[in-house]
């Protein structure tokens, strides 16, 4: 007991090292005094566009900030169920890029939808009414609205680069 009581009063290397500091603010746009920021869920910050992706559940979609420039702008803004106040049915929810410009998979040109996907970046995110949403993040198009037939949120995904598939 004396030595675990020992080794637990010992402190974390980690928090030793971890010094934070802030850079700068980023005031969201449509975020005021009468509708103020009340619930989020995940971000996602995607290196190759140079984008922090943040599921924006106050006003009802995607806030998309540059990371260079800190510029902002808005995914389906009101198409989400927003905060309900219940987290199992708020949304915007997990969010994600799926980049389709040379995937190196070799089918670029076999396009069986009709839809020329592979040459665009989609922001999947899931909502709280059980369905995903996939936008375009060029046009801020919504190009599916994916029903899970479940009963609450979408929420938690994943992409498998290999398979083509998202989980």
């Amino acid at each position: 007991m004396a030595v675990a009581g020992a080794l637990l009063s010992l402190p974390s290397p980690a928090a030793a090292d971890e010094v934070f500091v802030l850079k700068t603010t980023v005031t969201i746009p449509g975020s005021s005094a009468t509708t103020p920021f009340v619930s989020g869920d995940i971000s996602w910050v995607d290196p190759t566009l140079g984008a922090y992706f943040f599921a924006d559940r106050s006003l009802n979609g995607i806030d998309v900030i540059n990371t260079a420039t800190k510029a902002i702008t808005q995914l389906d803004h009101g198409g989400f169920v927003g905060f309900t106040g219940d987290n199992n049915t708020s949304g915007p929810n997990g969010v994600l890029t799926v980049d389709h410009h040379g995937d190196g998979d070799g089918d670029r040109d076999h396009d069986h939808d009709g839809d020329d996907h592979h040459n665009r970046t989609e922001v999947w995110a899931g909502d709280g009414n059980s369905t995903v949403k996939v936008i375009d993040y060029k046009t801020n198009t919504v190009l599916h609205t994916i029903s899970t037939n479940g009963m609450n949120r979408a929420d938690e995904l994943c992409y498998d680069p290999n398979e083509h598939l998202i989980t």
